[in-house]
């Protein structure tokens, strides 16, 4: 779980597991009510995910085995 301590918290998901487990996922709907933001930083993806719906999205990474982490 993690505490919300801004207005947006930072996932990353490497680049292979975002394009070939993530995407498929989401739907642009869906992508635009969880993701604020990206941006590639070597071979990660750092995802800017709404406080308010970290959590749920974690949860949905972790429902499709997708490996994340949390930055700080």
């Amino acid at each position: 779980m993690i505490y919300p301590t801004k207005a947006t918290e930072t996932i990353a998901v490497s680049c292979d597991e975002y394009s070939k487990k993530l995407k498929p996922i989401f739907n642009q709907k869906q992508t635009e009510f969880y993701i604020f933001g990206k941006l590639v930083v070597g071979v990660d993806v750092h995802l800017q995910i709404r406080s308010m719906r970290v959590n749920e999205f974690t949860n949905i990474l972790d429902e499709y085995s997708i490996r994340w982490r949390h930055i700080a």
